[in-house]
């Protein structure tokens, strides 16, 4: 057993050593360095001081996410169409004006007699519709802009949920690594 613990040990070792020779070559990249020249670190571990403030983490704004800002658009939106066709019940009151002249002259030389050959004439009105019945069409669309409105909701409490978890996630991973 003991051989076993001390071939495992030698394996990871080995893995340890070539995971830190990637490190030193992913940072030569990083620094545009070529890969074949030496890079020796001055600074240890042991003597750097990391921390981090829990206050920033805790400072998150859920409208900061591009996600949520989607929602809320989307939501918004959703509201917009259903006060539309709910406006569709209301009655609609419409006026017109048109005016006009004609000309009857029969020689082109009076063309430009505007007191003899024009014919001037205009008419107005108003009409009132009342919407009184469309087959329930508008009551079968505010049912469904109402549900999209209660998804939009679901999906912000599921949206919420999601980064609550991922905060969740990272602060973990930051303390494992601090640690």
């Amino acid at each position: 057993r003991v051989t076993v613990e001390r071939n495992n040990a030698k394996v990871e070792r080995q893995k340890a050593e070539r995971a830190i020779q990637l490190a030193f070559a992913l940072l030569k990249f990083q620094m545009n360095m070529p890969l074949e020249q030496s890079l020796v670190l001055g600074d240890n571990l042991s003597q750097i001081e990391v921390s981090f403030n829990e206050a920033l983490i805790d400072e998150f704004e859920y409208r900061d996410r591009i996600e949520y800002s989607q929602l809320e658009t989307n939501k918004a939106l959703a509201e917009l169409e259903l006060k539309n066709i709910q406006v569709q019940y209301l009655p609609k009151l419409n006026a017109y004006v048109n005016i006009g002249a004609t000309m009857g002259a029969n020689e082109s030389s009076q063309l430009f007699d505007f007191k003899n050959a024009w014919f001037e004439n205009g008419a107005f009105g108003a009409s009132l519709s009342l919407p009184i019945f469309d087959g329930l069409n508008k009551s079968y669309r505010i049912q469904q802009r109402k549900l999209a409105i209660q998804k939009t909701n679901n999906s912000f409490n599921t949206l919420r949920q999601n980064i609550d978890l991922s905060i969740a996630q990272s602060r973990i991973k930051l303390q494992d690594n601090m640690e």
